[in-house]
């Protein structure tokens, strides 16, 4: 992985952190946390990124993020929570 991937993965992960502290301030979200993951493909130079998202109730929700931009990955946040 070079610098380019590690900074940007890096950044997604600040704004995820403060996008679950937003989220977890409504409490009409029912949302304990937002867990990003990134995995390395092996055998390519590509990584494949996911936003799980984890529900007060127990229940989670696995949102196939890769590629996306922060704000694309709010909005598909968002219309989960919808």
């Amino acid at each position: 992985m070079d610098n380019k991937t590690a900074l940007m993965i890096d950044n997604k992960r600040i704004f995820l952190v403060n996008l679950q502290k937003a989220l977890i301030s409504d409490s009409r979200n029912n949302i304990d946390a937002l867990e990003y993951n990134v995995m390395q493909v092996p055998g390519y130079d590509c990584i494949r990124e996911s936003v799980t998202i984890c529900f007060s109730d127990g229940s989670k929700r696995k949102i196939d993020t890769t590629a996306n931009s922060n704000l694309a990955n709010m909005i598909a946040i968002g219309r989960v929570l919808m």
